[in-house]
């Protein structure tokens, strides 16, 4: 079922009910769930439902009167689920996150056709018997916070393909495995004693993830499982035959480590070509040998928060990588040959001590995103101008002193952080530049707005409603008079094609600018927009559209521009 077919609204549910198989309904209960409850029977041909009410306390028993229903997701209050609902004879998926709630219903296994179950809660301190009956239970997912026993019963679920189990208070696991020969994906977290031996022959398994396990893993039982694909392990303790055996699986594609001790990484590691994604984070790494770099068809590699001091050259052999991650190391130089990752989208490498990028990173043609903050660059990199795809460039917290027009490439750069810099600006058209971003940071105190925009003919094309306003801000008075003007300008007339203010919000202080707001609501209701007002403890928010239906709050969620009070109070003061 596509996302197409899921019904967000209450209201447009109702102009064609029976028409409606995906229904979805969050926020208030007194919003929704009174109106829908009342005419549930309408939806006769509705398949799944999403509840995402958090004051909803109980489940009315009109759900019955879904003959359909396959599908049942709720996020509420419940301390308690009603026996009724084992009459939902159709139903495939449940899944239940309320954190009061206490019990599971007896009987729930007359649930015989459920194939998943999922069950979020904080005061749950056993499960019926009933439910180790469910011979088509596919996928078991339990966050039980204080569940401290779980039932060698489990291995009656032989039908199980997933196995998800979050329980911070069971003192031990059964050792069910053996007889759980289905088991594709098991997630276990938060055992504070060993691991059952019967995990280690699943040798079918194809994802594993472990995290916050107290007992140290018998590391040299990862042979068994040829077949993984995906791995993960966070926050368990390990010795050092660890990354010796995870060079052994040799099929796989995910390899997620996060806060295990790991400290190197063996050369057989280049064994493991099926590889996709790599994340090694918080591992102590301090070494990465260039024999240990697969020739795999990895697209996201993560290093970081590591001890590195460089990468291996060979990284240029990963020709499909498309993002990499290797902030908060100790890197002080860059392998030239990376320049050679012509698929390079996202290249991370903020908190290291870099003073410089290689030329050769020129030659990274679909690079959009470079966040090179918190190192020790001198000057904005000369490769930086020949990114032609670069949307985002993140300079903060370096050494810069100088910046000109001519080190960036202008066409596609949307975003420009440039805080923390001791800049001073050269001239050659940056006032221009900075009027296509969407958005740039500086230090006022250090970039001034009056040598961005001397040239006060710029104002006329300022199509950002927040690069006006700070135009209100510099201490040049002929800039200020300039944005002044224009500004009112655009108030007077805010649907003019050429000014691309759909959408826009604009922020009045306070109850004296009522009149103001009245006269903006007279402009844009004559030019056949749609006026929304909400009220805030400290602000009136005025939202205006072309399009029906999108108020403030909407709009806000949809990043439209926004202006804050603080810059619009001189111009309202007449200052």
């Amino acid at each position: 079922m596509s996302d197409a077919d899921t019904y967000n609204s209450l209201a447009a549910a109702l102009e064609n009910p029976i028409g409606v198989t995906h229904l979805k309904l969050s926020g208030s209960v007194k919003l929704e769930w009174s109106s829908f409850s009342s005419q549930i029977k309408k939806f006769t041909k509705l398949k799944k439902l999403e509840l995402d009410l958090w004051d909803l306390t109980q489940l009315p028993q009109e759900l019955l009167s879904l003959p359909q229903l396959q599908s049942l997701h709720f996020t509420a209050k419940l301390e308690q689920l009603p026996s009724w609902i084992t009459n939902l004879s159709n139903l495939r998926h449940l899944n239940i996150d309320s954190y009061p709630l206490r019990s599971l219903p007896d009987n729930i296994g007359e649930l015989s056709q459920l194939e998943t179950l999922s069950v979020n809660a904080n005061f749950i301190t056993s499960l019926p018997k009933s439910l180790f009956s469910m011979k088509n239970l596919r996928e078991l997912k339990l966050t039980l916070w204080k569940l401290p026993k779980l039932s060698a019963e489990l291995e009656c679920l032989t039908s199980l393909q997933t196995l998800d189990i979050h329980c911070p208070k069971l003192s031990s696991f059964p050792d069910v495995f053996a007889k759980l020969h289905q088991l594709k994906s098991v997630c276990l977290a938060a055992i504070s004693d060993q691991i059952p031996s019967s995990l280690w022959s699943l040798s079918n398994l194809n994802q594993l993830c472990l995290w916050r396990i107290n007992r140290a893993l018998p590391v040299s039982r990862f042979y068994n499982l040829c077949n993984l694909k995906s791995l993960k392990l966070w926050f368990i303790n390990t010795d050092d035959e660890f990354p010796d055996a995870i060079a052994e699986l040799k099929k796989l594609e995910e390899l997620n480590i996060i806060g295990c001790t790991l400290k190197r990484i063996p050369e057989k590691f280049s064994n493991l070509t099926q590889l996709n994604k790599v994340y090694i984070q918080g591992a102590g790494l301090t070494d990465f040998p260039d024999a240990a770099v697969p020739v795999a068809p990895i697209q996201k590699l993560s290093l970081c928060s590591n001890a590195l001091s460089s990468l291996p050259d060979e990284l240029r052999l990963l020709e499909k990588l498309e993002e990499l991650n290797v902030s908060k190391n100790r890197l002080t130089s860059l392998p030239a040959g990376m320049g050679d990752l012509k698929n390079l989208k996202k290249l991370t490498l903020f908190g290291n001590c870099l003073k410089t990028v290689p030329e050769e990173f020129s030659g990274l043609s679909k690079l959009e995103l470079l966040d090179i903050a918190d190192n020790k660059i001198t000057d904005i990199p000369s490769a930086c101008a020949s990114l032609s795809s670069l949307r985002i460039l993140h300079l903060n917290q370096n050494q810069i002193e100088s910046f000109s027009v001519d080190m960036l490439p202008w066409e596609n750069l949307k975003t420009l952080l440039l805080k923390n810099n001791p800049l001073t600006i050269g001239r050659g058209g940056l006032g221009r530049s900075l009027l296509q971003l969407k958005n740039y940071e500086t230090e006022l105190c250090r970039l001034s707005m009056a040598l961005l925009l001397e040239d006060t003919t710029l104002i006329e094309h300022l199509g950002s409603i927040p690069l006006l306003v700070k135009a209100l801000d510099v201490s040049n008075p002929a800039v200020r008079k300039q944005a002044l003007l224009y500004l009112e300008k655009i108030l007077k007339n805010p649907f003019q094609k050429d000014q691309k203010l759909e959408g826009a919000i604009i922020v009045f202080l306070g109850s004296p600018w009522l009149f103001e707001i009245d006269k903006m609501r007279r402009f844009i209701t004559s030019k056949g927009g749609f006026f929304y007002r909400e009220f805030r403890s400290d602000a009136n928010y005025i939202a205006f559209s072309q399009k029906p239906g999108e108020g403030a709050t909407k709009a806000l969620s949809a990043k439209m521009h926004i202006i804050h009070p603080s810059h619009l109070k001189s111009f309202m003061l007449g200052d």
